[in-house]
């Protein structure tokens, strides 16, 4: 039977879930509906379409992650590896315990030509994580060389989250986490 009531918070957990399994073309509006224990008309009165919960559920997890994880970059109290390690700890942890990997690296290597909207959104989250990285890098070093070492360490750390889990070591990650962090 139909579930009665959901919130919309609820309903974006379960479809970043549906989402990062599935793929955005392998997500059918009555599969989100039937996962949210609705009938697919009723979902229509939370999201007018897959894009639309699709674009909402990646501002979400960005909101998320700026809020949990990205702000730790602003802690003075910390010294710059304590927070690059305490962040990269974190999302390590996010991306490592979900079985289909990263939503937002999902989404970016299936969507990012097919709307400008999805590829605002996408730069957003990726650009959040950049300036978390570069503020921190910024300490030691001149701005040109923080950014190139931040794109370096996003690249890397994505990197080592796919080939961890495709070897299924988790050292792999650990050592990235560590070669980030020395760098301050």
């Amino acid at each position: 039977m139909p579930r009665q009531k959901i919130t919309t918070p609820e309903i974006i957990g379960i479809a970043i879930n549906i989402f990062r399994n599935n793929g955005y073309h392998g997500t059918s509006m009555a599969r989100l509906a039937k996962a949210c224990g609705l009938m697919k008309g009723s979902f229509y009165n939370h999201f007018t379409s897959k894009e639309d919960i699709l674009l909402v559920t990646i501002k979400s997890l960005n909101d998320y992650l700026n809020e949990r994880i990205f702000k730790i970059a602003y802690d003075n109290e910390l010294m710059p590896g304590e927070r690059l390690q305490k962040m990269l700890d974190k999302l390590s942890h996010v991306l490592r315990s979900d079985q289909g990997g990263c939503l937002v690296g999902n989404m970016t290597l299936e969507l990012y030509n097919s709307s400008n909207e999805f590829k605002a959104c996408l730069e957003k989250y990726f650009q959040d994580w950049l300036n978390a990285f570069v503020h921190v890098f910024s300490e030691k070093y001149k701005s040109k060389k923080a950014l190139k070492l931040a794109q370096l360490s996003i690249q890397e750390f994505e990197g080592a989250v796919m080939m961890g889990r495709i070897f299924k070591n988790d050292e792999l990650i650990k050592d990235t986490i560590q070669n980030i962090t020395a760098r301050v």
